[in-house]
């Protein structure tokens, strides 16, 4: 792979979005010229990818105009990815984050809402194991509760003292992002809903 500059080519912010302009262009005399390279591993990514989810990739990454000119051919769609500045491989990487966060935050949504209204304190600790599920837990996880175990207002309390053991941001501050990001949204969730027993 040559790189040269005054070139039509494009980026995109990594985050999923349409590509955006860049000042080079990408002329492919060998696609494994580079070996071990960035362009390399990124091709070895894409061509190793499922098609569904390669075509998935590159119209999240590409602006609806580059996306209508893209070669059908996956080889030559690869090239003419890279060639719009798609080329290294934290854009798969990104957009793969990207998509795991919008399978969780819409469990979590429907873990905390019922109807646009938020669950009551009971609803939430009874369906609070499901969000364990969600990614690999590290750590304490939460064992099923029964709604018949929450019936009393006494052992709701109890069993939300327990819930913070497992969701409070003091217990997850060295867990992977994604499982810090669903503790915090079910720490503030539990938190709001015992407020409102009150």
């Amino acid at each position: 792979v040559k790189e040269r500059g005054g070139g039509e080519g494009s980026s995109n912010s990594h985050n999923g979005g349409p590509a955006q302009s860049s000042s080079s262009s990408v002329i492919f005399d060998d696609p494994g010229q580079q070996q071990g390279g960035p362009i390399t591993q990124m091709c070895n990514i894409l061509e190793a990818m499922e098609d569904q989810k390669f075509w998935h990739f590159a119209h999240d990454n590409l602006s609806p105009n580059q996306y209508a000119r893209i070669p059908r051919d996956k080889k030559m769609a690869i090239r003419y990815l890279i060639k719009l500045g798609i080329n290294n491989t934290s854009f798969v990487t990104s957009w793969e984050t990207t998509l795991e966060e919008k399978r969780y935050m819409q469990a979590l949504d429907q873990w905390e809402f019922r109807g646009g209204i938020r669950k009551d304190l009971m609803a939430l600790l009874s369906g609070l194991h499901n969000l364990c599920d969600l990614v690999p837990w590290q750590g304490r996880k939460w064992k099923r509760v029964g709604l018949g175990d929450l019936q009393d207002p006494n052992a709701r309390k109890k069993y939300f003292k327990k819930a913070m053991l497992i969701v409070h941001p003091d217990h997850n501050h060295s867990k992977p992002a994604a499982q810090r990001a669903i503790t915090e949204r079910a720490f503030t969730a539990l938190t709001e809903a015992l407020k409102q027993e009150a």
